[in-house]
């Protein structure tokens, strides 16, 4: 009886250790990792797309001012950059199709469910980054971006 409890608790043991142990990570193979591709989209100023690799980070870096809105949630999809202050209509691409935004400024950008900004939505602080609040996510139509 006594060698079947060592032979469990040593077998415990080494399931334990081998959970708690840091899993190896391979590292990325050069030959199938997907570089990232960003792509201006034609007809719209300031409206790119992300895809391949790691894109996520991509995005959020490309974001270098103003205000950018994208399409997915965390910085993902496609992106477009408010062109100013003052008020924007979303293109038409775009309309209630956006889900995150890193604002940038120093301004408040004010968010509106109809174009012409009509149905407040609410603000985006200075400064803020993240996904748009669920109860706004791909309603968006137009912004107004306040000039100080």
């Amino acid at each position: 009886m006594r060698t079947k409890v060592i032979t469990v608790l040593t077998a415990l043991a080494a399931v334990t250790a081998t959970l708690a142990a840091p899993a190896a990570v391979a590292a990325p193979d050069p030959q199938t990792t997907e570089k990232t591709r960003v792509t201006r989209v034609p007809g719209t100023e300031g409206v790119y797309q992300y895809t391949g690799g790691d894109y996520r980070a991509q995005a959020w870096d490309d974001c270098r001012s103003g205000t950018c809105f994208w399409t997915e949630f965390e910085g993902v999809g496609h992106m477009w950059t408010v062109p100013s202050c003052g008020r924007h209509n979303v293109p038409g691409d775009f309309n209630d199709r956006l889900s995150s935004v890193w604002n940038k400024t120093s301004s408040v950008i004010n968010i509106f469910q109809d174009a012409n900004q009509g149905g407040y939505l609410g603000p985006v602080p200075p400064g803020w980054r993240g996904n748009l609040h669920p109860a706004h996510n791909e309603r968006m139509s137009s912004v107004d971006a306040v000039c100080i």
